[in-house]
């Protein structure tokens, strides 16, 4: 669950043309491009700009102005493509410099010198070198493109081809792959699958997947397919196109790997989103992503973009005309801007408008969504690059604490709580209630509202005073508006933005989060945090598998640094945060999930084990753990090249 956080913040406004933003794998850079410009930008805390190339008025000549840009997975290269066919491969290198590229001065003057920690930034804004490094000529207009591997792309050209290239620019004719030869049917299974010979398809959208082992492809036709093969290798012989039913006016198409889902969008401003069928391979409809007339009464016409968010928990879809809306994963809309209040402004074309979207992408974590937005100043055109925050569940990344009967969003730099003194329980009628109360010695089994000070359980005369109910309850939020906000310290933020997980334990009153590195808790009833003392302790770790709270006890599965080993680390609220007084549990694997049940402790790890232990307190207060492992290799999905 994704809910967006204020307005949009401006980091750019231009009279250049901005095209396209793209994020590289980590999130941690950003490229923006314009028709002559490529601009390499900072993606964390400070959102800044760190380079910048412009093309000169002789580049531009002879190959045409930008219009797209793809990120190398290690961030050493990006390719930028042309209207005149040909691509750009630039080599982005990291400078070695002591301090960064962006430096905080204090002024001279003794009033105005940062005395607070969080006027101090700790991180450091790298210095990158952007350089073009190869020219490589096609020939025929590119529509689209996707990164594969470490060392290969896929570049879909307007005859009907898609072509294979290394990132140093040299053309695999031998894995090319060609619609005109390449089979299509509705399934893997259909012994009649014909290749496509009408003249004039190409692909116009495509996204790849390893862990489905495909291209997802939208054609200009509108018909959209999966293209699969054997194995990774994609030899054009072994390739096979499978069909999406009932989509004829495709527009885009997104992948979601964790979920394994495929996501066509359409020009009828609907998104249809589909599985494959582990047995025969076709494309099952899942879903359709429709926008109801509440939301918007006309049709913001075809879908421009699809981004799925970096957790796979969310979807985020704009259209030509102008607006966007977030989508939970199987088909439950968050939001959507059309249906926004914009004040002053009436008309529903300048609601679409006023998001008209030409290029977006998530950053870090999925907290921001940065957007290339298209507008009108002065009567000008012009583009601005907005920076849009978001909170999510903290069950997109941490599914243990769904158990605790408490709402918790968290932020990048923030968690927001809210306590159960805001639910309610309905009880229905049911003749049994009465003797279930009359029966039972703990007041704990009596409804708040029939606990009166002099009176027990047994005192029928207290009931009789209100609507006796059944004992059948449904807890629900009574127009619950009451949040905590409870801000991550500086001291900890500074060096571990954004927070990737947090927990709360049953009590509602201790909370845990964990950033890039490390650990901190944070006590609500005191309203104090606690860091680790030794700050190389604290960058020694990172959680991977989740946090989970066991009475005073924060049990979390992560990676060590030092030690280059995956393990179960426990720490007590009760004690400072130290290795000293921590448990430490070596694991085989790194660790996927975590979760408690009672007082067992369940892990699930990458080599497809789930281990089970039981919690034992010593007398002293700590913690030990009994192993019982159980393998269900056998049962969990094999990738590609597995």
């Amino acid at each position: 669950m994704y809910f967006p956080l204020g307005w949009p913040r401006k980091l750019l406004n231009t009279s250049q043309n901005l095209l396209q933003i793209n994020c590289d794998r980590v999130k941690i850079l950003f490229a923006v491009l314009s028709t002559d410009t490529l601009t390499i930008w900072y993606s964390n805390k400070p959102c800044v700009p760190i380079i910048s190339i412009k093309r000169s008025t002789k580049c531009l000549t002879r190959n045409g102005e930008n219009i797209l840009v793809e990120w190398k997975p290690d961030s050493t290269k990006l390719a930028v493509v042309t209207t005149g066919g040909t691509l750009l491969i630039y080599d982005l290198e990291l400078v070695e410099t002591a301090k960064g590229i962006y430096n905080q001065i204090d002024s001279q003057f003794s009033n105005l010198r940062r005395d607070s920690a969080e006027l101090f930034i700790k991180e450091k804004v790298p210095s990158l070198k952007l350089t073009l490094a190869k020219e490589v000529q096609l020939f025929v207009p590119i529509k689209c493109l996707v990164c594969v591997t470490i060392s290969h792309m896929m570049v879909a050209i307007k005859d009907g081809k898609i072509v294979r290239l290394n990132w140093n620019g040299t053309e695999e004719r031998d894995y090319t792959l060609e619609l005109n030869r390449t089979p299509f049917s509705i399934n893997q299974q259909v012994s009649s699958a014909t290749p496509i010979f009408d003249p004039g398809i190409f692909v116009v959208s495509i996204d790849y997947s390893p862990l489905l082992g495909g291209f997802a492809i939208a054609l200009n036709d509108g018909r959209a397919a999966f293209l699969t093969a054997p194995n990774l290798k994609f030899d054009p012989n072994s390739v096979q196109g499978i069909w999406a039913p009932g989509i004829d006016d495709a527009s885009c198409v997104s992948i979601n790997h964790k979920y394994r889902l495929i996501a066509v969008g359409r020009k009828n401003s609907h998104v249809c989103v589909f599985t494959i069928d582990d047995l025969t391979g076709a494309l099952e409809l899942s879903h359709t992503m429709v926008l109801s007339s509440k939301d918007f009464p006309g049709s913001p016409d075809s879908v421009r973009q699809i981004k799925w968010t970096p957790d796979g928990c969310a979807v985020i879809i704009s259209w030509d005309k102008g607006g966007f809306s977030l989508w939970s994963t199987f088909g439950s809309m968050l939001t959507c801007s059309l249906a926004w209040d914009y004040g002053l402004v009436s008309s529903m074309t300048s609601l679409g408008a006023y998001f008209n979207i030409s290029s977006m992408d998530w950053s870090c974590e999925g907290y921001q969504l940065m957007i290339i937005r298209q507008t009108m100043e002065e009567n000008r055109p012009c583009t601005e690059l907005l920076q849009l925050d978001f909170i999510k569940s903290a069950l997109s990344m941490n599914p243990c604490v769904s158990l605790n009967p408490f709402l918790l969003l968290q932020g990048d730099d923030k968690i927001l709580i809210n306590h159960n003194e805001t639910l309610e329980t309905i009880y229905h009628h049911n003749s049994q209630y009465k003797d279930l109360v009359l029966g039972s010695d703990d007041p704990a089994a009596t409804p708040s509202h029939l606990q009166q000070p002099g009176t027990t359980n047994t005192d029928i005369s207290q009931l009789d005073n209100f609507e006796i109910k059944s004992i059948y309850s449904t807890s629900f939020l009574s127009a619950s508006k009451h949040w905590i906000s409870v801000m991550v310290p500086t001291a900890y933020t500074n060096a571990n933005w954004p927070v990737r997980f947090s927990a709360l334990d049953k009590s509602g009153n201790n909370l845990a989060v964990a950033g890039r590195t490390g650990l901190a808790l944070y006590s609500l009833t005191t309203r104090k945090w606690k860091l680790f003392g030794n700050e190389t302790q604290e960058k020694d770790f990172v959680v991977t598998g989740g946090l989970v709270w066991w009475n005073e006890f924060i049990i979390l599965g992560n990676y060590s640094l030092v030690g280059q080993n995956d393990e179960i680390r426990i720490y007590s609220r009760e004690q400072k945060l130290d290795n000293k007084f921590a448990k430490i549990f070596e694991v085989s694997a790194p660790v996927m999930l975590i979760n408690i049940y009672e007082d067992q402790l369940i892990i699930f790890t990458a080599d497809s084990c789930i281990s089970v232990f039981c919690l034992l307190v010593a007398d002293d207060r700590s913690l030990e753990l009994l192993r019982l492992q159980v393998s269900i290799v056998r049962f969990c999905i094999k990738t590609h090249g597995s």
